[in-house]
């Protein structure tokens, strides 16, 4: 008996002597006892192993900030995390301990905010994103050099018995800031979107490429300030090093493009450089930069809008400036008498259930027949 009970000590001792590994550049992360669950009330809750930290934070996306979160450490050093109910949606989160940056071990990581982040889904019931027994479209990666001969890539969604001999419609998805371009395969679930529209015949069978919304990252500048530093850049090795490649190899019939947050102000620039390429455009989230306080689009040339179509999608829940990008947009392309389409993702944020929502909408617009003004 006198043996057990020194094993049950040691063992203990053992379980909480491990502390919660702090991120260093992505590192990989080891076991320890962390752990996070969702109740039936949505409430999150955490348990994370530190000691020595005299506070500890909930960090993450917008929700987090009406949210409230209860923190109580136990005798043992874990902290308990519990939060009010969580709305819908698909969430980042990292713990801050003393201002120091932890994930839990053995939790799915994301790239978000240009490190690596855990996230959680609150379900909303619906199943347009999620794996169904369909037919499997592909997603490839390409590499391939810039014209600054750099190497880059991006990735390729193909349909069910893709055939290059076979026409197809490319549609080019850019990714916000701060992630790349794996965000809507990860976190977008892009390919079960596409599969399951395809399948059920709400869409014909579509390319879509996934291409990276960075070339070169100052760290220093702001977003919108790396944004335009990089837009040439990234507007030439899509024209010139992806699509005129991408043309000799796959019979394409239309070209279309979206973004989201910041990726929608990059694909709204390349398609108002390129009207006569992009006929049809997406912007989820919308941003507009370069602009001034009498004039959001002092960038781009509106005109061009008259010869193209839109679709703006928002999570209803987003903050004000995206409701004011979003609100510019529509009063611009009354103006310029522009075909276009507004639509509301009802009770989500800044996040990838209001994304894959849009893009879903988006995809079954492109297939709508358009009536001219």
């Amino acid at each position: 008996m006198f043996r057990k009970i020194i094993c049950l000590i040691i063992i203990l001792r053992t379980a909480i002597s491990i502390d919660a590994q702090k991120i260093v550049k992505g590192s990989n992360l080891i076991l320890n006892r962390n752990s996070i669950a969702v109740d039936k009330a949505n409430q999150v809750k955490i348990r994370f192993y530190k000691p020595t930290a005299k506070s500890i934070k909930l960090k993450g996306g917008d929700v987090f900030s009406n949210l409230n979160i209860r923190t109580q450490k136990d005798v043992y050093g874990y902290w308990n995390i519990i939060t009010s109910p969580v709305p819908i949606g698909f969430h980042y989160f990292w713990i801050e301990a003393d201002n120091e940056k932890y994930l839990i071990p053995k939790r799915e990581k994301y790239f978000a905010y240009n490190s690596f982040v855990n996230g959680f889904e609150i379900d909303s019931g619906e199943d347009f994103f999620k794996n169904k027994n369909v037919s499997k479209g592909k997603i490839r990666k390409h590499n391939y050099f810039s014209k600054g001969l750099v190497k880059r890539n991006y990735y390729m969604y193909y349909p069910a018995n893709f055939n290059s001999k076979n026409a197809y419609p490319l549609l080019v998805l850019y990714h916000g800031a701060g992630e790349d371009n794996t965000g809507w395969i990860h976190q977008g679930r892009i390919q079960y979107i596409l599969d399951n529209l395809i399948a059920e015949k709400r869409i014909d069978p579509i390319m879509v490429l996934l291409a990276e919304g960075d070339i070169e990252r100052n760290t220093n500048a702001d977003i919108e300030t790396s944004t335009l530093e990089n837009i040439d850049s990234i507007e030439k090795n899509l024209t010139d090093s992806i699509l005129l490649p991408l043309k000799q190899r796959c019979n394409i019939t239309h070209f279309y493009i979206a973004g989201l947050s910041r990726g929608s102000f990059q694909a709204l620039k390349i398609s108002n450089d390129y009207p006569d390429i992009f006929s049809k455009v997406g912007l989820f989230s919308p941003v507009i930069y370069g602009g001034s306080k009498v004039d959001d689009f002092k960038l781009l040339n509106t005109s061009t809008f008259q010869n193209q179509s839109f679709f703006i999608g928002i999570g209803n829940k987003e903050k004000e400036r995206y409701y004011h990008f979003k609100n510019s947009l529509q009063t611009e392309l009354e103006k310029q008498n522009t075909n276009f389409k507004m639509y509301e993702s009802q009770d989500t944020y800044h996040e990838w259930l209001t994304w894959r929502r849009c893009l879903y909408q988006f995809l079954i617009w492109l297939n709508e027949k358009q009536v001219d003004k």
